[in-house]
């Protein structure tokens, strides 16, 4: 845009110094031959001025128009260049704004799962870095500040309804039955289903617990001890999950009877937490 006006200004340049140098020698011609005729403030005199100068008239209005475009295109370049600093200076500003919104973000979602249930119990088997906060974080949000909404990503939200709702169905199970009955299969679904690093963390803490029951040379590979992992894995996980939600303020379908039906089944697997949700 900014050559465009540059071309158009230079071509009035141009067509304006034409028509001066034009304008200059036709006058000067007129004014040479005027001494010929009868130049007075008399009607004769006025006509005889007006048909004599008519060309230098002319030359002049054109350059005057020519001008005054000038004039009009540099004004219009001058507020074309303002718009786009303008423009500059707003994105910059929203950028500004995303980025800072992006980075409190993160830090009041690591503030929220430091507290939360599932890392009060991680933070005992290993001490936990601020870059652990981060890779969740970008798990279920993003990496970037770029188009920042605050939201979950679309694959952890389709991630996280799909356990809320796999959940919700195992809720009655764990109230009609022992844990040994429960199906496997059920289990193991929901289990893969979960977040990859949260399982592994998961792990951790059940070998912890394993060892402070005193019973950790039996193994985390054997059925039982697996569906007890399971258990545990999907309580601290969905618990977390609902800790994001209402982080995130988005709404979802929680049940509060699967917290206390899967308390209960960790209290007859002998797996004691920190603390409970009721």
């Amino acid at each position: 845009m900014k050559k465009k006006y540059i071309k158009y200004l230079k071509i009035l340049d141009i067509l304006s110094l034409i028509i001066l140098v034009c304008l200059l020698v036709i006058t000067l011609i007129i004014f040479i031959d005027s001494f010929k005729y009868d130049i007075s403030f008399t009607s004769v005199g006025i006509k005889n001025f007006l048909t004599l100068y008519l060309p230098s008239i002319q030359f002049t209005a054109a350059l005057i128009a020519i001008l005054t475009l000038k004039l009009t295109i540099e004004r219009l370049f001058l507020q074309d260049s303002q718009l786009k600093k303008q423009s500059k200076q707003i994105k910059i500003a929203y950028e500004n704004i995303l980025y800072n919104n992006y980075y409190f973000h993160q830090k009041e979602f690591s503030y929220l799962i430091k507290n939360s249930l599932f890392f009060q119990e991680f933070s005992l088997t290993k001490k936990i870095t601020q870059n652990l906060y981060l890779s969740l974080y970008y798990d279920f949000f993003y990496n970037s500040h770029d188009n920042f909404d605050g939201q979950l990503n679309d694959k952890s939200k389709k991630s996280i309804d799909g356990i809320m709702k796999a959940v919700d169905e195992l809720s009655d199970h764990l109230s009609q039955s022992n844990y040994r009955n429960l199906d496997f299969s059920m289990l193991s679904t929901i289990y893969i289903n979960l977040n990859d690093n949260l399982r592994h963390h998961c792990q951790r803490i059940f070998e912890q617990k394993l060892i402070q029951n005193g019973i950790y040379e039996t193994g985390i590979n054997n059925e039982d001890n697996q569906k007890k992992l399971m258990i545990l894995s999907i309580y601290l996980i969905y618990n977390l999950y609902a800790d994001i939600i209402s982080f995130t303020k988005e709404t979802y379908g929680i049940n509060n009877s699967i917290n206390s039906n899967m308390i209960k089944v960790l209290l007859e697997i002998n797996i004691i937490l920190k603390q409970g949700r009721d």
